[in-house]
């Protein structure tokens, strides 16, 4: 009788320990679940937007992209969107280089200015006009200078981290991610650039073309760029970092 009475107990005492055991093995996936990072977008949020316009517009003068990042206690990549977005919405003005930095601070339209977006058509129905691709021109003007495809590529890794004193890689890939160019990164670790330009030159490795960050890293920018990928950085630089880039026939 002991033991049938022992087996029945525990008939009716597992299927419920099956569940509180299968409860407690759930539980922690919904908290991990739960604090799961969201995937970065290239957007800015109105927020960070309106933090940054505040800082610059409160400051004495023009200030660097650090000086907002210090200010606004915004991320690097974050305070970067905003900057870029502003100046493409005309909010913020672009200074040419001091010091090797950029500058930014409010813009102000002059008089003249004024006068001739006061003469601009008013119609604004109907959707933007979709912005295209720059097309495979043969060269590419930035700041003042004319490139070709791969060269491009290297002036504007090279205007970022200038743009950004201090820049470690990791934020220089995430400013400029593997996936515009598909197979390699388009900066790499000097040791790693070499390696795999062992066969084939890959990555840009001449004394002069190779960029050294603080802490006496040394990175190089892959040479690699042709037709099918040259497009996705140009999109990239133009509409996520806001630089301006002109393509030149000929």
């Amino acid at each position: 009788m002991e033991l049938i009475f022992t087996i029945w107990c525990l008939i009716i005492i597992l299927p419920n320990s099956n569940n509180l055991i299968m409860e407690e093995i759930a539980q922690p996936k919904v908290a991990i679940a739960g604090t799961v990072t969201e995937k970065k977008t290239n957007k800015s949020t109105q927020e960070n937007l309106d933090k940054v316009t505040d800082f610059v517009k409160n400051s004495d003068g023009p200030v660097t992209t650090k000086d907002i990042e210090k200010g606004t206690g915004l991320p690097m990549f974050e305070t970067t969107i905003a900057i870029m977005t502003l100046v493409r919405d005309r909010v913020l003005k672009k200074s040419p280089h001091v010091g090797g930095m950029l500058t930014y601070s409010i813009f102000v339209q002059t008089e003249e200015e004024k006068l001739e977006a006061a003469l601009l058509p008013t119609n604004t129905r109907g959707p933007s006009p979709k912005k295209t691709s720059i097309k495979n021109y043969s060269k590419y003007a930035f700041e003042e200078n004319n490139y070709g495809k791969g060269k491009l590529v290297l002036a504007l890794v090279k205007s970022y981290v200038l743009s950004h004193p201090g820049i470690k890689i990791a934020e220089i890939q995430e400013a400029f991610p593997k996936k515009l160019h598909g197979k390699f990164n388009v900066v790499d670790e000097i040791k790693g650039a070499s390696s795999k330009s062992e066969k084939q030159r890959r990555f840009f490795l001449d004394p002069n073309q190779i960029i050294e960050l603080t802490g006496d890293v040394k990175v190089a920018v892959c040479s690699q760029w042709g037709s099918n990928n040259i497009n996705n950085v140009i999109d990239h630089a133009t509409e996520v970092l806001g630089y301006e880039i002109l393509g030149i026939e000929g």
